[in-house]
């Protein structure tokens, strides 16, 4: 009897302690996820009930996510108010997500971004896209754009250091320091699920089941900043602002005014500010274009600097990888 209670609190604490995020191996091999099952009934949780719990922390983070967005621009509800996706649609990728340890607040972000006013998705669209991120996004752990792991490490790498390089001039030139400031890189956007031709596909995935997906209109990725790093790069900004002139000073101008209603900072003073034989921005994507497959330009890499936990629209995020 002991015995038995001490095992039922130790796999309890297990399950606790691994939350809605099994390793790999619990929910691509049988053997592990018939260990998880059997993990959950030693500790007294049902399948099902794991599952509910699961459910419940999609929608409230959905709920969080929707919070967020400036009214109007996200709906679960068409014009004529009926479901966006019905329920049938939502349980299936709910368990997709589900049984392959996506955490919630991923498969909330996917199904989030299914519910911009002015970009429709389809439910059979929405379904085969979120298998696709299940499938091979999270398995290879770099998004569209990219063959193989090396190039989107090399991308990561060579975009990273040329920002840094643009702010570190930008601050010599026009009197700011941005080198104190703290901030991720991550990718973001459609490419997340979405494919080009000429990505590659993980061992034991058919390439058949996903003809039917859409290329990425272009690469995006996002500079995340907590709230007092996101201020203090306004504030350089600022300094900067003193110093610069023409253009570039009409665009920062512009882009603080922007950030007093808004958590974000748009891209667009970079092309102004001078670096080398080129401006910056354009630095950043040239640098980045140069590992990319199947992508059309180096405009076609988009990027911007969020103030985190205040953007609705950003999950699922995947971390920049380096060398």
């Amino acid at each position: 009897m002991l015995a038995g209670n001490l095992l039922k609190i130790s796999a309890k604490n297990l399950v606790n302690e691994i939350g809605e995020t099994w390793p790999p191996e619990f929910a691509t091999d049988s053997r592990g996820v018939e260990a998880r099952e059997s993990i959950l009934k030693l500790a007294g949780i049902e399948i099902a009930e794991h599952f509910d719990n699961y459910k419940k922390k999609v929608n409230s983070e959905l709920e969080r996510l929707l919070s967020l967005e400036k009214p109007n621009t996200f709906s679960s509800v068409g014009l004529l108010g009926m479901p966006r996706h019905n329920p049938e649609v939502l349980a299936e990728v709910m368990q997709m997500a589900y049984d392959s340890s996506t955490p919630a607040s991923e498969i909330a972000g996917l199904i989030h971004i299914s519910y911009r006013n002015r970009k429709l998705i389809e439910s059979e669209e929405f379904i085969l896209r979120v298998k696709y991120y299940i499938n091979v996004t999270k398995v290879r752990k770099y998004v569209a754009g990219f063959a193989p792991m090396e190039n989107y490490q090399d991308f990561c790498t060579d975009v990273k250091d040329n920002f840094n390089k643009a702010l570190a001039q930008m601050g010599e030139k026009l009197g700011g320091d941005f080198r104190s400031i703290e901030y991720e890189f991550y990718m973001q956007g459609s490419a997340v699920w979405k494919r080009y031709p000429t990505d590659p596909f993980p061992e034991g995935v058919d390439p058949n089941d996903y003809t039917e997906l859409p290329a990425p209109g272009d690469v995006e990725f996002a500079i995340i900043m907590d709230s007092e790093n996101f201020d203090a790069f306004i504030r350089e900004l600022d300094k900067c602002k003193v110093k610069a002139t023409g253009r570039l000073k009409d665009k920062i101008k512009t882009t603080i005014k922007y950030t007093e209603k808004n958590n974000e900072i748009g891209n667009s003073f970079l092309k102004y500010f001078k670096v080398d034989d080129t401006d910056a921005l354009s630095m950043i994507q040239n640098a980045g274009f140069t590992h990319l497959t199947g992508v059309a330009s180096s405009k076609k890499i988009g990027f911007k600097i969020f103030k985190s936990g205040t953007i609705g629209a950003l999950e699922p995020l995947i971390p920049f990888k380096y060398k």
